[in-house]
């Protein structure tokens, strides 16, 4: 049981003591706000969009248990961008900031900055990440389901033969870079890479990690390589098990190791662009501004395969439970929908008025108002109608469905469940102890409270 005693310090700082396992609430050194903008310009496909979605989940699901990949749809398909507004905060001198690499950003009130942008074909979150010497700047994906860092290598190519469309590491870019003849292969839900391991600087914010051992990539699927895709490499927050990179370690422990972050934790408030309000992501600890206190569950993460699984106490649909103890789930930011299988899908979607399945996938009224939620550790949480219902067009009476189908072979016992539910909770997941806390999100985000920890 967690006893949590507050006391203020000052107009700007809290004090915070926990007794009996405390939960790490410290200093936001590293924590990253973010906003939702969207080009309406840029429109995408919105049925092809989803059906990749859809696809991206069940091949992570696949992969999550080394079973072959179900069949590839819409892989080569060309979703444009979400754009991420420019977030700048300065520190108590005045100065300017960053955080995780920033740059441009518009002036806020705060403590740290960063530019953070949302990427639209996988759904994730995109910070700006300085590597080499000089440094020269990354767009890396933030994924909760794997476990790697790498970038581009110099001389990068697609599958096809064609030049990697992305920024580069190399000698000739950085004069700190060290290369090694260890090799990797790396398989995700929207293609696969591989290459060879390498050394150099990385600097996020304030954080230099000297001499981090990396991926970097000389080859790459042709979805990957493609220039609509708006990030270089990727940053997994996934623990070390599911690592496909030889001796080295997920940054999240290298940062902590090195001794730049009190906990080896990473945190996320996704936001809701329907909300225009901000999200962020902290390193090093939970940001108590952004969750209720008195609604944090902390549990054990159950599964056996590397990623962040928890058990599912119930599952509840317009009054309806069902599943009771049944199911466990991969909690992971880098999909879109909650991917159940088949059966599992048609007795929720039994329970949702006007629903209808095409074969594939199932609809639902744009305007449904169902009152559906998941129980983890006797605690329950809401999902927002609005996360429930995809738009198909502008004007359409019928969205996609926020769960979908996905049947890979892994039983009726495990579900994946993505930004549908993530937006709903704040997350964090700590490596040390191998335990997943959530929460309910505070309705008020409009400016963080930063806080400062002592545990007795």
């Amino acid at each position: 049981m967690r006893i949590l005693h507050l006391s203020i310090l000052s107009t700007s700082t809290l004090f915070l003591t926990a007794i009996a396992d405390p939960l790490p609430l410290h200093s936001p050194g590293f924590t990253a706000p973010l906003k939702h903008v969207w080009d309406l310009s840029r429109r995408s496909e919105v049925d092809i969009s989803y059906r990749k979605r859809v696809e991206h989940g069940r091949r992570r699901l696949a992969l999550a248990v080394g079973q072959p990949n179900p069949k590839k749809y819409f892989n080569r398909i060309d979703i444009p961008n979400m754009k991420g507004i420019q977030v700048d905060i300065k520190d108590s001198d005045g100065e300017k900031k960053t955080l995780l690499a920033a740059s441009e950003a518009e002036e806020e009130d705060g403590y740290h900055s960063t530019r953070l942008e949302i990427e639209s074909i996988d759904i994730g979150y995109i910070c700006k990440t300085f590597i080499g010497t000089p440094l020269r700047e990354f767009n890396m994906l933030v994924d909760s389901g794997s476990a790697d860092f790498w970038v581009p290598r110099e001389g990068c190519l697609s599958e096809s033969g064609k030049k990697c469309a992305h920024k580069t590491l190399g000698p000739n870019t950085s004069n700190t870079f060290r290369s090694s003849n260890d090799f990797f292969f790396i398989s995700y839900g929207s293609g696969d890479v591989l290459g060879f391991m390498g050394n150099d600087t990385l600097s996020i914010a304030d954080l230099q990690l000297k001499e981090y051992r990396f991926g970097t990539v000389t080859m790459e699927s042709d979805y990957i390589a493609l220039p609509e895709v708006s990030w270089d490499g990727i940053m997994g927050f996934g623990k070390p098990k599911i690592s496909r990179e030889p001796n080295t370690q997920p940054l999240l422990l290298a940062l902590y190791n090195a001794g730049l972050i009190p906990f080896p934790i990473v945190s996320f408030k996704i936001p809701r662009f329907l909300d225009h309000e901000e999200g962020e992501m902290t390193l090093g600890a939970l940001n108590p501004a952004r969750f209720k206190l008195d609604t944090v569950v902390t549990l054990q993460s159950t599964g056996t395969n590397g990623f962040w699984e928890v058990r599912v106490d119930k599952f509840g649909v317009n009054g309806a439970e069902m599943f009771s103890n049944e199911k466990v789930a991969i909690l992971d930011t880098g999909t879109t929908l909650i991917i159940v299988p088949p059966e599992d899908a048609e007795l929720i979607h039994a329970f949702i008025p006007g629903s209808t399945f095409d074969g594939e996938e199932y609809r639902i009224p744009c305007n449904s108002s169902n009152h559906i939620s998941v129980w983890f550790g006797g605690k329950e949480f809401d999902i927002d109608s609005r996360d429930m219902a995809m738009d198909l067009d502008e004007g359409k009476s019928e969205c996609y469905s926020g769960i979908a189908p996905g049947d890979i072979g892994m039983g009726e016992g495990v579900w994946l469940m993505g930004d549908t539910l993530l937006k709903n909770v704040y997350m964090s997941l700590n490596m040390d102890t191998d335990e997943v806390t959530l929460a309910k999100l505070m309705q008020d985000t409009s400016r963080p409270c930063y806080f400062q920890v002592a545990c007795e």
